[in-house]
């Protein structure tokens, strides 16, 4: 019985082996997914850091930021992190 089972794990092995790279279509879209999700909520937030820009002149002295840094922020693409 037991060498069955070392059979069955060394045929698993070569075939894990014979392709090594590939990733399954599963993870590869989800990982696709995530990207698109994270790009999105960049978007978001930049373009609400570009309405506070705008609107509100004295939020960034009160929390210490400079209207440089946030205008650095702002206008970063969005596959930028």
């Amino acid at each position: 019985m037991q060498s069955q089972n070392l059979n069955g794990l060394a045929i698993s092995m070569q075939r894990s082996a014979a392709r090594p790279w590939a990733p399954r279509p599963w993870a590869l879209a989800r990982r696709a997914l995530h990207r698109l999700e994270v790009w999105l909520r960049r978007v978001q937030r930049r373009r609400a850091l570009r309405a506070l820009l705008d609107n509100e002149k004295r939020f960034f002295d009160d929390i210490g930021v400079s209207r440089a840094d946030i205008y650095r922020e702002a206008c970063k693409p969005f596959w930028r992190a």
